[in-house]
């Protein structure tokens, strides 16, 4: 069969999601439906209330070119002489799955001692990572939506209802309705009332890359829709617009080096630019057990040899597919952030 592929099954659970058997069916409840309803009106008539967390923007935020939103008075930063974003992506510090910004490096304090030649890969990420979450009075992407605007489509779905009443998740502040990120606000039900939603006004094309960039801004994963809401040329239309952008998304064609890079950064890349060894010595006699520990400083990386890390041999990653190599890592994939965003239908 020419056409069959040995991951078929990873495959289907991209469109279906994976179902298990310790899984319980999920029961919807009428105010269930309408908050989903009303949240996808909220989500497919509002806006992004910041700059797209995308390539081409962070490459102009870090150049000075584009100052990010800031609600404080904190100092702005200073544009220095920043490696390329190319090189960033190629250490495994930044990525950009399904079009939005992801940021591999743990925190980092006490960096005085790092190589200098470092200082502005370090500011780079610091940035953008304070950008990224909303710190130091960087407003944090999310979705807004008029008043006026928002109580107009509410009224044709809901009739007298408020928009407090049905997605109280909602703040409201000047003449805005805005919806602070995160995963809690979200079910597959919202996803497939977002899908319906986005569709009444564009192309499915379009309503593809504003359903997905929804879920980028707000969640940590993407939601599967419910097929059996959907009418079987809906079902199709979605899952033809899935399998494009899957293969349009460059992030995606990253080897498993780069993947091991993402990981190590994010979980030890201050150890990386201070390495240390640790030598322990342990004496034993008759009568006790005794233990001393010294930590020696190794040679610092500068930003030319810091590929040259030994952190980023991937010696676990050699001799495996790419579909095996995540699924033997799933454990380490699920502790990290969401670099693998989409694919994480894959692993369920």
């Amino acid at each position: 069969m020419d056409n069959y592929s040995e991951n078929w099954k990873h495959l289907e659970s991209i469109l279906t999601g994976y179902s298990t058997r310790n899984q319980n069916s999920v029961h919807y409840s009428y105010e269930d439906h309408t908050h989903a309803k009303a949240l996808a009106i909220f989500l497919a008539h509002g806006k992004l209330a910041t700059p797209k967390l995308d390539r081409t923007t962070v490459e102009v935020v870090l150049s000075g070119a584009l100052r990010w939103p800031n609600t404080s008075e904190s100092s702005e930063f200073e544009c220095v002489d920043y490696p390329p974003l190319s090189l960033l992506e190629d250490h495994g510090l930044i990525a950009f799955y399904a079009d939005w910004c992801t940021i591999y490096c743990q925190h980092l304090s006490n960096v005085e001692n790092v190589d200098p030649s470092l200082f502005p890969l370090i500011r780079a990420i610091e940035h953008l990572k304070n950008i990224q979450y909303g710190y130091e009075g960087y407003v944090k992407p999310h979705f807004s939506c008029t008043k006026d605007k928002l109580n107009e489509k509410l009224a044709k779905q809901f009739g007298n209802a408020t928009a407090e009443e049905l997605i109280p998740e909602l703040n409201f502040e000047d003449d805005q309705y805005k919806l602070k990120p995160g995963n809690q606000h979200f079910s597959s039900l919202i996803s497939t009332y977002l899908w319906l939603e986005l569709r009444v006004t564009l192309a499915p094309d379009e309503a593809f890359k504003s359903w997905i960039l929804c879920f980028r801004v707000n969640c940590d994963w993407a939601m599967p829709v419910h097929f059996e809401y959907l009418k079987y040329e809906e079902q199709s239309e979605f899952t033809n617009q899935l399998l494009i952008y899957l293969a349009q998304d460059t992030s995606l064609r990253l080897d498993m080096h780069a993947w091991h890079k993402q990981y190590m950064n994010a979980h030890c890349f201050l150890n990386i630019i201070l390495p240390k060894q640790t030598n322990i010595h342990t004496s034993i006699d008759s009568n006790s057990r005794r233990s001393e520990t010294k930590e020696i400083e190794l040679e610092k990386p500068t930003l030319k040899t810091l590929k040259n890390s030994p952190a980023y041999s991937p010696q676990h990653a050699e001799n495996s597919t790419d579909f095996q190599f995540f699924k033997n890592n799933q454990r380490h994939i699920y502790s990290r952030y969401v670099e693998f965003f989409i694919l994480a239908y894959y692993l369920k």
